[in-house]
């Protein structure tokens, strides 16, 4: 008889902490923030834009002018100058 009782109040006491903690996980998620909309105004849509246009393909050989050192682009470009 005594162990009757432990157990079914072991089993009311398991009962009471598992509706808690259901209750308590409902607390939890109607303090959630609402999900975040995306943004699609215009200044995010162009910032995000690369500036590759489509279709048109880069030339190496100014790519290689504009990244060269200095001096060589100086060593380079002083005949046009002084002719100027």
């Amino acid at each position: 008889m005594k162990k009757r009782l432990e157990r079914a109040f072991l089993a009311i006491l398991v009962g009471l902490f598992i509706f808690q903690l259901a209750s308590f996980r409902g607390q939890l998620s109607s303090q959630e923030y609402p999900a975040k909309r995306q943004i699609s105004d215009y200044l995010s849509s162009f910032l995000s834009r690369s500036t590759q246009p489509l279709g048109l393909k880069e030339d190496q050989k100014l790519r290689q002018l504009l990244y060269q050192a200095p001096v060589k682009w100086v060593i380079r470009a002083s005949p046009r100058h002084i002719l100027n």
